[in-house]
Protein backbone atom coordinates (compact mmCIF):
# COMPACT_ATOMS: atom_id res chain seq x y z
CA UNK A 1 0.00 0.00 0.00
CA UNK A 2 1.54 3.25 -0.71
CA UNK A 3 0.50 6.82 0.66
CA UNK A 4 1.44 9.96 -0.09
CA UNK A 5 1.46 12.84 2.14
CA UNK A 6 1.71 15.15 -1.05
CA UNK A 7 -1.46 14.86 -2.02
CA UNK A 8 -3.22 16.47 0.63
CA UNK A 9 -6.26 15.98 2.83
CA UNK A 10 -8.12 12.40 2.80
CA UNK A 11 -11.16 11.55 4.21
CA UNK A 12 -11.16 7.47 4.67
CA UNK A 13 -14.57 5.85 4.62
CA UNK A 14 -14.14 2.61 5.70
CA UNK A 15 -17.53 -0.20 5.58
CA UNK A 16 -17.04 -3.15 7.53
CA UNK A 17 -18.85 -6.78 6.58
CA UNK A 18 -20.62 -7.95 9.93
CA UNK A 19 -23.08 -10.87 8.21
CA UNK A 20 -23.23 -14.04 8.84
CA UNK A 21 -20.78 -14.97 5.86
CA UNK A 22 -17.88 -13.19 8.00
CA UNK A 23 -16.78 -15.09 11.00
CA UNK A 24 -14.83 -13.17 14.41
CA UNK A 25 -11.62 -14.40 13.29
CA UNK A 26 -11.94 -12.68 9.78
CA UNK A 27 -13.59 -9.31 11.38
CA UNK A 28 -10.94 -9.78 13.64
CA UNK A 29 -7.87 -9.71 10.84
CA UNK A 30 -9.88 -6.98 9.25
CA UNK A 31 -9.61 -4.40 12.27
CA UNK A 32 -6.04 -5.35 12.48
CA UNK A 33 -5.20 -4.51 8.95
CA UNK A 34 -7.24 -0.65 9.88
CA UNK A 35 -4.59 -0.36 13.00
CA UNK A 36 -1.67 -1.51 11.22
CA UNK A 37 -2.79 1.05 7.98
CA UNK A 38 -3.40 3.60 11.23
CA UNK A 39 0.13 2.74 12.24
CA UNK A 40 2.06 3.45 8.93
CA UNK A 41 3.98 6.79 9.26
CA UNK A 42 2.49 8.15 6.18
CA UNK A 43 -1.03 7.86 7.52
CA UNK A 44 -1.25 10.85 9.65
CA UNK A 45 -4.38 11.30 11.90
CA UNK A 46 -5.88 14.58 12.40
CA UNK A 47 -6.92 18.21 11.30
CA UNK A 48 -3.52 19.34 10.39
CA UNK A 49 -1.75 18.66 6.77
CA UNK A 50 -2.16 15.92 5.73
CA UNK A 51 -5.53 15.90 6.99
CA UNK A 52 -6.01 12.48 7.34
CA UNK A 53 -9.84 11.58 8.75
CA UNK A 54 -11.81 7.69 8.77
CA UNK A 55 -14.68 7.22 9.83
CA UNK A 56 -16.43 4.06 9.58
CA UNK A 57 -19.78 1.93 9.21
CA UNK A 58 -20.83 -1.70 9.60
CA UNK A 59 -23.61 -3.40 7.41
CA UNK A 60 -25.48 -6.35 7.03
CA UNK A 61 -29.15 -6.22 6.77
CA UNK A 62 -28.60 -2.75 7.58
CA UNK A 63 -26.29 -0.35 8.11
CA UNK A 64 -24.79 0.67 11.50
CA UNK A 65 -22.87 3.81 12.14
CA UNK A 66 -19.89 3.41 14.05
CA UNK A 67 -17.63 6.80 14.18
CA UNK A 68 -17.62 9.75 11.90
CA UNK A 69 -14.49 11.13 10.49
CA UNK A 70 -14.08 13.33 12.93
CA UNK A 71 -14.76 11.63 15.56
CA UNK A 72 -11.04 10.83 16.29
CA UNK A 73 -8.56 13.31 15.28
CA UNK A 74 -5.98 11.32 16.27
CA UNK A 75 -4.21 7.88 16.04
CA UNK A 76 -4.43 7.05 19.89
CA UNK A 77 -8.30 7.69 19.63
CA UNK A 78 -8.96 6.30 16.30
CA UNK A 79 -7.01 2.87 17.30
CA UNK A 80 -9.16 2.33 20.60
CA UNK A 81 -12.38 2.85 18.07
CA UNK A 82 -10.92 0.76 15.84
CA UNK A 83 -9.92 -1.74 18.50
CA UNK A 84 -13.73 -2.08 20.10
CA UNK A 85 -15.54 -2.69 17.44
CA UNK A 86 -17.58 -5.82 17.91
CA UNK A 87 -19.16 -8.36 15.08
CA UNK A 88 -22.60 -9.52 15.47
CA UNK A 89 -23.56 -11.45 13.12
CA UNK A 90 -26.83 -10.84 10.93
CA UNK A 91 -28.64 -12.53 7.92
CA UNK A 92 -27.10 -9.85 4.92
CA UNK A 93 -30.54 -8.96 2.65
CA UNK A 94 -29.12 -8.72 -0.50
CA UNK A 95 -31.85 -5.64 -2.23
CA UNK A 96 -31.30 -3.66 1.11
CA UNK A 97 -27.24 -3.91 0.92
CA UNK A 98 -27.68 -2.73 -2.38
CA UNK A 99 -29.58 -0.08 -1.24
CA UNK A 100 -26.97 1.41 1.22
CA UNK A 101 -26.19 4.80 1.49
CA UNK A 102 -23.67 6.47 3.85
CA UNK A 103 -23.25 10.08 3.67
CA UNK A 104 -20.46 11.41 5.86
CA UNK A 105 -21.05 14.84 6.58
CA UNK A 106 -17.93 17.15 5.04
CA UNK A 107 -15.90 18.60 5.92
CA UNK A 108 -15.74 22.87 6.24
CA UNK A 109 -12.91 22.48 4.01
CA UNK A 110 -9.67 21.28 3.22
Amino acid sequence: MLLSTECGAADVAVVLDHSGSVGSTDFGLTKQFLINVINRPEFVIGQTPPRILMGAVKFASSATFEFNLQDHTNEPSLISAVSILRLITTLMIPPLTLELRVKFPPRDSF
